[in-house]
């Protein structure tokens, strides 16, 4: 054998384990954004709640009758919801498009939504706001409510 040909075969050995080792790295860095992905919505989620837990006024609101508010101006509760149903959103983009999460976590992330609440007032709220969600979102959450159709959970007291 050449010696021209031991160099063929040296370099094609080293851009294998080249070519490996970069697999490799990206597997470990895909495991960090996924981790790193689920941990900030994991975070926003218990902002979400502490947010309910400091102010339980809140649940009050949404046994109220729904009034979209005019211009900049909203309630308590609109701000809520939208904080929810933006979270939500988020979670539902970071599986379905991006990949973040994958089936267990989004069927966490789905029954997480199915225990909110149910009432008049969240259900008229995202008749209204429902075309500024992702049309995907939307209607995965308009199966969710559809399924709870008739089923109207209060808090516990």
């Amino acid at each position: 054998m050449s010696i021209e040909a031991i160099g063929i075969i040296v370099t094609a050995a080293g851009v294998i384990v080249s070519v490996i080792a970069l697999v490799l790295q990206m597997r470990v860095q895909i495991r960090q954004i996924k981790a790193a992905t689920s941990a900030q919505l994991t975070d926003k989620l218990n902002d979400y709640n502490r947010l309910l837990f400091d102010h339980p006024e809140v649940y009050d609101e949404l046994d109220q009758p729904y009034q979209q508010q005019s211009g900049d101006r909203q309630t308590r509760a609109e701000l809520v919801l939208d904080m929810r149903f933006t979270l939500f959103d988020e979670a539902y983009t970071q599986y379905k498009k991006y990949k973040l999460l994958d089936e267990q976590d989004w069927a966490a992330w789905k029954s997480i939504i199915e225990l909110r609440p149910t009432t008049p007032y969240v259900l008229d709220y995202w008749k209204a706001n429902r075309p500024f969600y992702n049309s995907d979102f939307a209607q995965v959450i308009d199966e969710l409510m559809h399924q709870n159709e008739g089923v109207s959970r209060k808090r516990v007291e």
